[in-house]
């Protein structure tokens, strides 16, 4: 049970067993009907807004329905009132039908008509349409430009999250009710839940029963649960302490059609006859519940609901109506004095009360769970969640996403022991809405492995101890530090990432400018675009900084034996400069020769400035501004080592010293 029960809070405000066998029966313009005599349009117009009023739904259709076939001036109301009575019953297609047939009066449709449409389109993932007809709406009440901006931002944010990959796999379970989903909570190895009396033709109330749980999704047949707690009403929302012996839940307490005031004097009835709901406490006494207590903080002129006890048994968090709130229903929570008396409920505030809808809070691991039809998202009704920080202040709401939550209705989740795997309840998969009861679990997602090599833009040798930094980005683009390593002497790096998350990598290394790279989310769409992202980090080049006396080495510029013709294998690096000086048009180097100590000094030091030439004769040849290049030689006047005496050293030693380099000037 969601939004609906809040909004139908009277004497039957439980309001439909939506099985499919029962909708057949409803259904009239879907070739089925109630057998009911023949009335005429006026018998059948006011029957249907008794039915309405009282929110029996599934009849005032029907005889709405009966009065349509013969009404001439009242076609705008019934075809309004029965597209109403279709979207509180869950059957969005039938609605939208009746919407359409609506929209055709623009004059006289009336503009909360017009709004149920664009959110009624919302259900049906028609976006695009639902902005339009929400266009019309806004301009017809001269809406500010914000609330029409947050309807259509809610709408694109829909389209662009749809699709979005889930990390839970899904699966329905035996648990059903056959209609709406009135409340559950875990009970001696299975569930507590309210369910809908047996009656396929009309409105039934409900009664709180008990499965037992054969695995995560299959149960047992159900039963009532023993005891005194189940009235002739309704009974439903069922939330029970860690030690299994306090049961809240909520209820009402007489059907105006019974309720005969001279025998029920201390049955209370609001302003308009009807018995609103109510939270109530039972005990267990061996096995069987007590008679209920009405909790101190109910009225008769506003209902609360969906109550849910925190681990400690003392906070209670609840829906109501209660005057001062922010619009529609909002999260309260209470704490106990003693027995059934509680303290003055507390509005958790506009950060979590939205202008609509906002109910059946559950608490855990320090975060509030909560279904809001305010706040956004697919259509419906959709699951969020908020952080409890320091003194349990809350954080902004998150939306939490596919597969929670679709664009009908999901509500009212549960977790077990571990917060790997729970139950919540949706209509998305119910022909006319009926709800079911789903059973998650979180995936087992296979993780990415992100690895590569860091290299010298000119040089291409690997550059060890380049900081390669791992950061998570959330969905406001925040981002935390996961993990940071250093590159191994080959200029290798891993990291293993989760492909559900997004991140960002970046290279530092001193004298060297940073890279950076993100990695998007591997989504249904984004995959190919993940993918080439993790493939471009398999080598990273990374360019010397160009600032003065920073000097790279190049250890593999080879030339012939005692001479300065450049060899071919050479070429590749000096192509590598030449593309450097080209994407930094700023820079001027000196460009070095240096040889080992072989040799006599003069000779070395000719020989030097003849391959110092070359090299930039090489760079000229190919198109940088000779202005640029400074060629000087050094031959064996800066050694790398001790090997002034070359014969002592050996070969690799040696090798270190035959190099040229790029100052920057």
């Amino acid at each position: 049970m969601k939004t609906v029960y809040l909004k139908q809070l009277s004497i039957i405000i439980l309001v439909v067993s939506l099985s499919v066998s029962c909708k057949a029966a409803l259904y009239a313009h879907a070739g089925y009907s109630i057998k009911t005599e023949p009335k005429n349009s006026k018998v059948s117009l006011k029957e249907g807004d008794t039915y309405f009023k009282h929110y029996k739904l599934r009849e005032a259709v029907v005889s709405y329905q009966d009065a349509f076939k013969g009404s001439t001036d009242k076609k705008v109301y019934l075809i309004s009132q029965i597209a109403k009575s279709y979207k509180l019953l869950f059957d969005y297609q039938n609605a939208a039908i009746w919407y359409e047939k609506l929209m055709e009066f623009s004059s006289d449709v009336s503009n909360q008509d017009i709004l149920e449409y664009a959110q009624l389109l919302k259900n049906l993932e028609q976006y695009d349409k639902a902005m339009e007809v929400y266009d019309t709406y806004a301009k017809k009440t001269q809406q500010d430009n914000a609330t029409v901006q947050s309807f259509k931002t809610s709408c694109e944010w829909a389209k662009e999250h749809l699709a979005d990959k889930p990390s839970y796999d899904v699966v329905v379970t035996t648990l059903q009710t056959g209609g709406v989903f009135l409340g559950a909570d875990f009970y001696n190895a299975g569930f507590m839940y309210g369910s809908m009396q047996n009656d396929v033709e009309k409105t039934t109330y409900s009664d709180l029963n008990y499965s037992k749980m054969t695995d995560s999704v299959n149960f047992e047949k159900a039963e009532k649960i023993p005891g005194k707690t189940n009235s002739l009403t309704n009974d439903a929302h069922p939330s029970i302490t860690a030690d299994g012996k306090t049961l809240y839940f909520t209820k009402n307490t007489t059907d105006v059609f019974y309720y005969n005031p001279k025998k029920n004097k201390a049955i209370e009835i609001n302003k308009d006859g009807i018995s609103l709901l109510n939270i109530y406490v039972s005990y267990n006494t061996n096995g069987e519940w007590s008679v209920p207590k009405r909790l101190s903080f109910n009225g008769k002129e506003f209902s609360c609901a969906y109550p849910f006890i925190d681990a400690d048994g003392k906070t209670l968090y609840f829906s109501s109506n209660l005057p001062g709130g922010y619009g529609g229903f909002d999260i309260y929570k209470a704490v106990l004095k003693n027995d059934s008396v509680f303290s003055t409920p507390e509005n958790l505030g506009k950060a979590i009360n939205s202008g609509d809808d906002d109910f059946a809070p559950r608490v855990y691991d320090h975060k509030l769970y909560f279904a809001s039809r305010g706040k956004g998202g697919f259509g419906g009704a959709d699951l969020f969640v908020s952080e409890m920080g320091q003194n349990n202040k809350l954080s902004a709401p998150q939306n939490l996403g596919i597969p929670f939550n679709s664009s009908k209705d999901d509500f009212y989740i549960l977790f077990k022991k571990d917060a790997e795997d729970g139950y919540f309840a949706s209509n998305r998969d119910g022909q006319h809405g009926e709800d079911k009861f789903y059973y998650f679990k979180k995936t087992v997602v296979p993780p990415d492995t992100i690895s590569g090599i860091v290299s010298d833009r000119i040089t291409n040798a690997p550059l060890k101890g380049v900081n390669v930094n791992l950061y998570e980005l959330n969905d406001k683009g925040d981002s935390l530090l996961v993990n940071t390593i250093p590159t191994d002497p080959q200029g290798y790096w891993e990291f293993v990432i989760n492909p559900k998350k997004k991140y960002i990598t970046s290279f530092t290394l001193p004298d060297y400018y940073p890279k950076r790279y993100v990695i998007p989310l591997s989504s249904k769409e984004k995959t190919t675009e993940r993918k080439e992202a993790m493939a471009v980090l398999k080598e990273i080049k990374m360019s010397p900084v160009v600032k003065k006396n920073n000097i790279v080495k190049i250890n593999n510029i080879y030339f012939d034996f005692n001479k300065a013709n450049i060899r071919s294998e050479s070429y590749a690096i000096l192509n590598n400069l030449v593309g450097f000086l080209n994407e930094n048009p700023s820079a001027k180097i000196e460009l070095s020769a240096h040889t080992d100590a072989a040799g006599n000094d003069k000779y070395n030091l000719k020989l030097s400035d003849n391959r110092a030439i070359s090299c930039y004769e090489y760079l000229v040849a190919n198109g940088v501004d000779l202005k640029r290049i400074v060629p000087k030689g050094y031959g064996e006047t800066k050694l790398l080592n001790n090997c002034k005496d070359a014969k002592k050293c050996s070969e690799v030693e040696n090798q270190l010293n035959r190099r040229v380099e790029v100052k920057f000037l």
